[in-house]
């Protein structure tokens, strides 16, 4: 893929000597490395492309990772490890009983699952439509979780 874009470069921009510039290796970096964010792999010097800041030597430094087969191989076991992780989290196989073991990123991630969705109930409102009173959606969601007072179960 690499080897084809760089031809189309050279021919459309004057000639090899024209890929030995930021610009164009950035884009083709830009080509290649978004196959690889195309199947959630985030390659090197990724958030250095998007803010424009990435030098030739950075360009090559990462393009070469990118055409390596045990690059490839490292990542996709990485990946394959995440998956494994998270399906085991999200069918309760970790647990303090089973097994405690998470990794941070996974805790990380269930995390900012937990705020995101406790950002969207503090941002919904109950309506009664009869009277027009509204009712923050969070306050009945807590309640629900909230302990008796003693006496009632006892």
């Amino acid at each position: 893929m690499y080897e084809e874009l760089s031809d189309a470069w050279a021919e459309a921009h004057d000639g090899k000597e024209s890929l030995f510039t930021d610009e164009a290796q950035a884009h083709l970096y830009g080509h290649v490395a978004g196959a690889a964010r195309a199947i959630n792999i985030t390659p090197l010097f990724w958030k250095k492309y998007h803010k424009g800041q990435m030098t030739i030597r950075q360009t090559f430094s990462a393009v070469v990772r990118l055409i390596n087969d045990e690059w490839w191989i490292v990542q996709f076991k990485a990946q394959r490890m995440r998956w494994h992780e998270s399906l085991l989290i999200a069918s309760g196989e970790v647990n303090k009983d089973r097994s405690p073991y998470a990794s941070k990123s996974a805790i990380r991630d269930v995390h900012s699952r937990r705020l995101a969705n406790l950002e969207y109930l503090k941002s919904c409102e109950l309506e009664n439509k009869v009277t027009g009173e509204r009712i923050g959606l969070i306050s009945k969601v807590m309640g629900v979780f909230r302990i008796p007072r003693s006496g009632v179960w006892s």
